[in-house]
């Protein structure tokens, strides 16, 4: 199993891991029916509470390792789960980013016109095929 936890991987060897398996995430849903994109914002206490509210429904564990990358997948930080809920001023800030779990079961994603998606890639199904019965 691959994670991202390797001190010797590149920004490069990270994005080249988990952009091409940007296409198998399933995408929670959102605030609308077939929309998977929620208001994202910190501009005011309420608006706050919703995206802590939402990220919390993640179910995601307080511990959880995952690497943040920047706009343009060109900056890349290591950072906790915890680290979003209890700061999110810091990270839901107007530039865009991706943020991955480390055991890339997950994915964040944030854009700078102030909306957020979760998802998840689909588990694959072990290959349960057997060969000729002799």
């Amino acid at each position: 199993m691959i994670d991202l936890r390797n001190p010797e991987l590149a920004i490069r060897d990270l994005r080249r891991i988990v952009k091409p398996k940007l296409h198998e995430v399933v995408w929670d849903a959102g605030a609308e029916e077939n929309n998977e994109w929620v208001y994202a914002s910190i501009e005011s206490d309420i608006y706050k509470k919703r995206l802590i509210d939402w990220l919390t429904s993640k179910l995601v564990d307080d511990g959880t390792e995952m690497l943040l990358f920047g706009p343009g997948w060109n900056q890349v930080k290591s950072i906790g789960w915890r680290d979003i809920l209890q700061r999110p001023e810091e990270f839901f800030c107007g530039l865009d980013f991706h943020s991955v779990n480390v055991e890339i079961t997950w994915i964040l994603e944030y854009t700078k016109t102030g909306v957020a998606r979760f998802g998840r890639w689909k588990k694959k199904e072990p290959n349960l095929t057997v060969g000729p019965i002799l």
